[in-house]
């Protein structure tokens, strides 16, 4: 049997082997033999099941999902009470950053750092902590490390006194806590208490600001013959209870109430050396001339050496050889207890 649907005919094998034996060669007709040969053709170029199906359509595209996170700056270090921003990027299986992407972030140690929603950290107490920021089952972190707020003058004293090339310096300047660092001890707060730098090489001067480091109770930097230049000042704000200073030029200023705390220092170790009187002479100079109108007065009146206030040149010895004050606006005359006879460029 024939039928045409869709304009093909179908056919069984039942009725192909019909129409080869209608069309068998003892039996032929020109007609006959035409017509057959058009069933024919239509059935062979029909296929049947063996027609190509078209192409199925592609799969949607895969939705984006995090599958690494990366923290900038993935390392800090800061001075408890200060604050550092982190900024995470979420990426996904492409390595495509996922702008919307929500960060949840979090401390190991919320004692020593903090952080807040937005990747604020704030530096608490001296220690380690790790910030965490996490984004579904994805999470990266960060290394924090909250230094003592004694930081910057341990750097200061270490800058000034020829830090590179002290005899052991270890760990100064490093990320490790200041307690670590030789000869710094520290209370619980990490503030430092004591400095023990005796025979250690220092060279230079010490920094006007030590008295910075709020809770020192000791100071030994004895047998440093390289170090010299004033006793800050600041210090006397300090309950120090130890002094070592022997065996170097440090010396003492000439002012009374530094005397009277140098004094009540319970143990203290050094040659009281008074600073070389050129200082008063040039502050006498300062006041005579209207020094707090000059053009420039850098550094004069300061525990800074000579050679660094402005128009002052010393020798090797730290004995002023020059005053140049050219076209500094200083008023009045040179004062006699000066000990100043030379022109001063005035």
């Amino acid at each position: 049997m024939y039928s045409d649907e869709g304009g093909c005919m179908e056919s069984t094998a039942k009725d192909r082997g019909r129409i080869f034996s209608w069309i068998g060669p003892s039996q032929a007709a020109p007609g006959r033999s035409a017509t057959a040969g058009f069933l024919l053709l239509a059935l062979l170029s029909c296929g049947g099941e063996d027609a190509t199906a078209p192409p199925p359509p592609p799969p949607p595209p895969e939705s984006p999902r995090p599958t690494r996170i990366t923290i900038e700056p993935d390392r800090i270090v800061l001075v408890a009470g200060d604050t550092v921003r982190l900024t995470g990027s979420v990426l996904d299986q492409h390595g495509m950053v996922i702008p919307d992407a929500t960060l949840t972030w979090a401390s190991t140690d919320p004692a020593v750092a903090m952080v807040d929603a937005s990747g604020l950290v704030t530096g608490v107490t001296v220690g380690r902590a790790s910030i965490t920021a996490a984004s579904g089952e994805v999470n990266a972190s960060a290394a924090a490390t909250v230094q003592s707020v004694d930081l910057a003058t341990l750097m200061d004293l270490h800058e000034s006194t020829g830090g590179a090339d002290w005899t052991n310096r270890e760990n100064w300047g490093g990320e490790e806590p200041v307690g670590s660092w030789y000869g710094v001890e520290v209370n619980e707060g990490g503030r430092v208490t004591a400095l023990r730098l005796s025979e250690n090489g220092l060279s230079g001067q010490l920094p006007k600001n030590l008295g910075d480091l709020a809770f020192l109770t000791e100071l030994h930097v004895d047998g440093n013959e390289g170090l010299s230049g004033p006793i800050p000042v600041s210090l006397s704000a300090l309950s120090i209870q130890q002094l070592q200073y022997g065996g170097t030029m440090l010396c003492t200023v000439r002012d009374e109430a530094f005397q009277e705390w140098l004094n009540a220092i319970p143990t203290r170790g050094g040659e009281f050396i008074a600073c070389s009187e050129e200082r008063s002479h040039l502050m006498a100079l300062y006041d005579a001339m209207g020094g707090e109108s000059w053009t420039n007065e850098d550094n004069w009146g300061t525990d800074a050496p000579l050679e660094d206030w402005h128009g002052i040149t010393v020798n090797s010895n730290g004995r002023v050889t020059e005053i140049f004050l050219h076209s500094n606006n200083l008023t009045g005359e040179i004062p006699p207890r000066s000990g100043i006879s030379r022109n001063c460029g005035t």
